[in-house]
């Protein structure tokens, strides 16, 4: 697998927020296949005409659509800002595909798609491929966005679903109040309550994909825990602020070690890893000095009465008890001497 050169033949920027860029090969040839769920390797060139670092986005497009690709980018760094700057015929360069988030027509008969912000990209391009091919699969789509101006691709969702009786949406609206004339949308969170009445309270033989920033999918995955679904029937896809962090400081090493996970998350983590790290470093050098510590102190403990008994015998010829004691004894009467008196007889 190589990288292959694309031209960009459309790009916009809805709200200043997203990027919407299609490409098609530079050769005219088709497109590499790929399967509804998957994404792509970017490369693009930066203002000095150097290739800027690779980094992970999902393909929007059907893979039914063989002359073209389709990406939905959130604007969040150095490399996306510099996309956005890109216009039409400019070249980058893609590889692909990759990611096991993939819809399977035949397994995923009954599927709920929950998607936040951005996360609906990979969405689209199920949607997408089950319009292209007529699928009467059971598609159920909870979406969460701050608008409906906001709601990337909501015209074209909202035709989808009324040429397809099998596939349904929900809007949830957190930053407006909605119109009645909006059909199914409201302002709210998505929610347990609101996950729990979009499948009818009944989460048989269903499976749910979920696709959105991190505390998003926190969040709903919580709820899903909560409702009894099974981990094997949940299919996750997260959008992280870590090639935020790569494009802003441009390191290519935070790309392997942060990507796939919170940037601050990880870097708390590694931080209190290092710290133990060194506090059980000090922690072995300090019973190091008290092992040292007690065993000298144990040798001087054991040499001290030897040293004692050798120098005993020096010290008893000059020891004063013997000479204290001499005086004493002489001005006791000598226990063996008796004085004897003769008896005299007076008449």
């Amino acid at each position: 697998m190589r990288a292959e050169k694309y031209k960009i033949y459309n790009i916009s920027i809805n709200l200043g927020e997203v990027i919407v860029v299609d490409v098609a090969k530079s050769d005219g040839g088709p497109v590499f296949d790929f399967q509804p769920g998957q994404y792509a390797m970017l490369m693009i060139f930066d203002r000095d005409g150097k290739l800027m670092e690779e980094h992970p986005f999902s393909i929007a497009s059907s893979p039914n659509q063989k002359r073209s690709l389709q990406f939905g980018i959130k604007m969040m760094g150095r490399f996306t800002r510099r996309l956005a700057e890109l216009k039409k015929d400019d070249e980058i360069y893609i590889l692909g595909p990759f990611g096991n988030f993939i819809f399977d027509q035949e397994k995923h008969k009954d599927a709920v798609f929950v998607a936040g912000g951005v996360g609906i990209t990979p969405f689209m391009s199920i949607f997408r491929y089950a319009f292209d091919n007529n699928l009467q699969n059971k598609l159920t789509l909870l979406y969460g966005a701050r608008t409906i101006e906001s709601a990337l691709y909501f015209q074209e969702i909202k035709q989808l679903e009324d040429q397809n009786k099998s596939f349904k949406a929900y809007f949830a609206i957190t930053d407006e109040d909605v119109s009645a004339d909006v059909a199914r949308a409201k302002k709210c969170f998505i929610n347990l309550k609101m996950i729990w009445e979009t499948v009818d309270f009944n989460i048989s033989d269903k499976k749910f994909f979920v696709c959105g920033p991190p505390p998003f999918m926190t969040a709903m995955m919580n709820c899903l825990k909560r409702m009894g679904v099974s981990e094997n029937d949940i299919f996750t896809e997260k959008f992280s602020m870590v090639p935020s962090l790569e494009q802003s400081f441009g390191d290519k090493w935070l790309k392997y070690v942060f990507r796939g996970a919170s940037a601050i998350f990880l870097v708390v983590l590694i931080m209190i890893f290092l710290n133990e790290r060194e506090k059980l470093a000090i922690r072995e050098e300090l019973s190091q000095l008290k092992v040292a510590f007690l065993g000298e102190t144990i040798n001087l403990l054991e040499q001290q009465p030897v040293t004692m008994q050798s120098q005993a015998p020096a010290e008893q010829p000059i020891q004063p008890v013997p000479q204290v004691q001499q005086p004493i004894e002489q001005q006791k009467p000598a226990p063996t001497k008796k004085i004897i008196i003769p008896r005299t007889t007076i008449s």
